[in-house]
């Protein structure tokens, strides 16, 4: 039945879907978000106790145990709750938002015929000003080039200089519209131009459970 008597000790065994419930209850730390844009009331044991069953039908399977965690986990409406399972190397998104495309195509096109002459115009990021005012625009922190320190180390030395430069300008516009985010070090590393204290709190996790 899963229990082991050792010296009086009662040792129980914990299958894995107790184990994640256990984990999330004490890790995951967005539960009180759930449900705020409905506002309906979220009760994570609650949602566990209704798949407990099921789950552990097909614990066997781990294909069958992963698809009954990800329609139980897609409640959570997380992007970033992912699961792998199988023997995939890949995740699985467990929810994936609704968004309304947007094309800024037009928009990114009218900005570049307004920059000055000699502005830097790359295919992840652009580079310029208007008069007094500069204009960086960054379509991508992550790292796919062969050499990504070298073409870091190439956008902010011009962006250093459009801060800090000669000929800096009064103020910066920085645009992230369109941005699909990557790697948090270029993102700070970016940040850090803004402000001199050598230590900024800019982010925090919290490592318990939401309620």
């Amino acid at each position: 039945d899963g229990t082991l008597m050792v010296d009086n000790m009662c040792l129980q065994k914990v299958n894995s879907f107790d184990l994640l419930v256990q984990d999330m209850n004490r890790y995951y730390s967005h539960f009180r978000e759930v449900g705020s844009s409905t506002n309906q009331p979220f009760d994570w044991d609650v949602l566990a106790a209704n798949y407990r069953d099921e789950a552990l039908l097909v614990e066997s399977n781990s294909t069958a145990f992963g698809l009954v965690l990800v329609d139980m986990l897609r409640h959570l409406e997380d992007i970033h709750v992912q699961l792998s399972f199988g023997g995939q190397t890949d995740f699985v998104p467990t929810y994936e938002a609704v968004r309304e495309p947007r094309n800024y195509s037009p928009l990114f096109t009218k900005i570049r015929q307004r920059l000055d002459p000699g502005s830097v115009f790359q295919n992840r990021y652009v580079l310029g000003r208007e008069g007094s005012i500069g204009y960086f625009q960054i379509k991508s922190l992550l790292d796919m080039d062969v050499t990504p320190q070298d073409y870091f180390d190439r956008v902010l030395r011009d962006f250093k200089y459009l801060l800090d430069g000669s000929d800096a300008a009064d103020g910066i516009i920085l645009d992230l519209r369109n941005n699909g985010g990557g790697d948090e070090l270029r993102a700070r590393e970016i940040a850090s131009l803004f402000n001199s204290e050598e230590s900024v709190v800019y982010g925090r996790q919290l490592l318990r459970a939401g309620y």
